[in-house]
């Protein structure tokens, strides 16, 4: 039988309908379709007109609402996500001339994900979004998924290390593809790094406190930071935490601990992964009279030991895991005194906050070393060293016995170094002491005693001095000589004499040298580097050397023949003789022309004359003597 083609046509033209007519969805009166009615904005439909009703009949649409004019366009794009109907208007004399068909439009919002990283380069896609009936996961262009909201995917191994863009997209049943996707990208890891907690730092003590923690986590794996309080159970999540530090704020520091661990999760095994717990240590410092009593807070037996810290100073390592306290009684009155524990875990350590406080001791203060003493431009210079202690210096105080007299204070001073002024030009002996003082008025035992030298001029005899002088005090090591310093105007030395033993020196100087003495004692020490002290200056001027006779005879047999003074350094000379009424008989101003015995050329007579004698030395100081002589004459004379 020959076949029939034109049933064949029409046939596949029905079959053909029949897919189209599948693919749209028609309005309530059937009078036309669109492709689809629901998908994600922007959402374009396309009408397909399918009544009867002839070319020549008007066919109008409203597309969102009939507030306006309808239009004639068959193709409207939805940009706002709603619901919607779309009203047909024909022309046609017809009793129903409105036809529609709802069209539903969603917010493409991005689809919310989570992806894990596993070992071997392996990851797993989480679907955290519920927006969305359905999502495609699509891992390279050619791998995908679709899985239901709040659902985990199968695992996909990428096989090497790489960066892998992995692409979300949102599904809604019978919808358009077109709604939202978003991708990230993931570093796939050879191995997940388990989370090491190292410290946990209070920064602030209040009802709104803060914690400093560093760690050590992998770099493409998700890790949240997990807390308890006051226990080391009970752990609840505080947030996905990154980097390698991290400042946890709004809690409550005072009195309370906090503990720490950090968690991520292996999405191929299925198992979390911890670190180690470290929990916070609160602090509190209390003080009593000579001890500061130190508290603390932290999740007894857990940590193996503590460290009491002062000033930045470990002052003592405890090793009892449930001590709580510590009494500090190594302290000083006034002193300002910052604690900080810190507990030591197995693994990781916290430290709280710095907590400070001024110790109160009350009693005897120890004595100073032995101050030092020298004499430097008339003053006494006194020298001492600080306490050995750190102790809070209020004042230094300085205390002088002079010839043997009770101590008195003469000074306060907050100085190392005092200068007493006040004993020019030292005729008396002198010996000083330093105390101390804190700030809480407690006063020190007196420092050892020490005495400057003072130097004596204890006779001149013509051009002999003897000089004398007390014992220095004190050197621990004792002192090994004394020596005798002449200096000149500018204060360099001239001269130097040694003292063989005893504290007096006799310097016989030359009869020629008529210039001022400048003299002082110095006195050196045992040590290796001897230490020096200096006494104060002693001016000294030797007199000129001027001889008087008593008698002459002035009988020319050259022996006293006549009478004038013998010396050497004597400048402007003045010699008057005097009768035994007081009248000038002689006078010379040159100190070789002596009287001769004559008055007016003739011989006088023998006795007593009286003279006065006016001169001055090199340094032009005035010198005026007054005596009598004997006139001696024998017979023939």
């Amino acid at each position: 039988m020959k076949p029939n083609y034109r049933l064949l046509v029409f046939a596949l033209a029905m079959i053909a309908q029949v897919s189209i007519t599948k693919a749209q969805t028609t309005s309530v009166m059937g009078r036309f379709s669109v492709q689809n009615v629901t998908g994600c904005a922007p959402f374009e439909v396309d009408i397909t007109e399918l009544d009867n009703f002839g070319s020549s009949t008007t066919r109008q649409y409203w597309y969102e609402d009939k507030s306006g004019v309808p239009t004639t366009d068959k193709n409207f794009t939805y940009n706002t996500p709603g619901e919607y109907y779309l009203v047909q208007l024909v022309g046609a004399n017809v009793p129903q001339k409105e036809d529609s068909l709802k069209i539903t439009v969603y917010d493409p919002a991005p689809p919310e994900f989570e992806i894990h990283n596993c070992a071997g380069h392996t990851i797993r896609v989480e679907i955290t979004d519920t927006n969305y009936d359905r999502y495609r996961v699509n891992f390279t262009a050619t791998n995908s998924e679709v899985i239901g909201p709040g659902i985990t995917s199968s695992e996909f191994d990428f096989g090497t290390a790489g960066d892998y863009p992995i692409t979300v997209t949102g599904l809604y049943n019978n919808a358009v593809n077109n709604c939202g996707t978003n991708t990230k990208t993931i570093t796939t890891i050879d191995n997940i790094v388990t989370p090491i907690l190292h410290s946990v730092e209070v920064n602030t003590e209040s009802s709104d406190g803060s914690t400093l923690l560093t760690y050590t986590i992998g770099e493409e794996s998700v890790y949240v930071l997990e807390v308890s309080e006051n226990d080391i159970v009970g752990f609840y999540d505080l947030y996905e935490i990154t980097g390698n530090r991290e400042n946890v704020t709004g809690i409550n520091t005072l009195g309370n601990y906090y503990c720490y661990r950090i968690r991520t999760f292996d999405a191929c095994s299925n198992v979390y992964i911890y670190s180690n717990i470290v929990c916070s240590t609160s602090i509190n410092v209390k003080v009593d009279n000579g001890v500061n009593l130190v508290s603390w807070k932290t999740a007894s037996g857990i940590p193996s030991s503590y460290k009491v810290i002062r000033n930045g100073e470990v002052q003592t390592e405890i090793n009892d895991t449930f001590a709580s306290s510590f009494d500090d009684d190594n302290i000083l009155c006034g002193n300002d005194y910052c604690y900080e524990i810190q507990a030591i875990f197995n693994s990781g350590s916290s430290l709280s906050i710095d907590t400070c406080v001024v110790a109160s001791k009350t009693g005897d203060l120890p004595a100073l070393s032995t101050p030092s003493s020298t004499i430097f431009n008339e003053g006494v210079v006194l020298n001492w060293e600080k306490p050995i202690e750190d102790i809070q210096l209020s004042q230094y105080m300085i205390q002088r016995s002079a010839n043997g007299k009770a101590f008195s204070t003469i000074s306060r001073t907050l100085d190392t170094t005092y200068i007493d002024n006040s004993n020019s030009p030292f005729r008396q002996t002198l010996k000083y002491r330093i105390l101390y003082q804190d700030n809480c008025g407690n006063t020190s035992i007196p420092s050892p005693i020490t005495a400057p030298i003072i130097l004596q001029v204890k006779s001149v005899n013509g051009n002999a001095v003897v000089l004398e002088w007390n014992k220095y005090e004190t050197w621990g090591n004792g002192i090994r000589t004394y020596f005798i310093e002449r200096l000149d105007d500018s204060g360099a030395i001239m001269e130097e004499f040694s003292v063989l033993s005893g504290r007096t020196k006799e310097i016989t100087f030359s009869t020629d040298d008529d210039q001022p003495k400048n003299l002082r004692v110095r006195a050196e020490s045992l040590d290796q580097t001897p230490l020096i002290s200096y006494s104060n200056i002693r001016t000294v001027v030797i007199n000129p050397l001027v001889n008087f006779p008593n008698a002459f005879t002035p009988d020319g047999d050259g022996l006293n023949d006549d009478f004038k003074p013998i010396g050497t350094k004597v400048f402007n000379f003045k010699m008057q003789i005097f009768s035994r009424w007081g009248n000038v008989i002689f006078y010379t101003e040159d100190m070789n022309l002596g009287w001769d015995g004559r008055i007016n050329g003739k011989n006088a007579l023998e006795g007593t004359y009286t003279y006065r004698v006016n001169y001055e030395d090199a340094t032009g100081r005035s010198f005026d003597k007054a005596g009598s002589i004997v006139l001696i004459r024998d017979n023939n004379n």
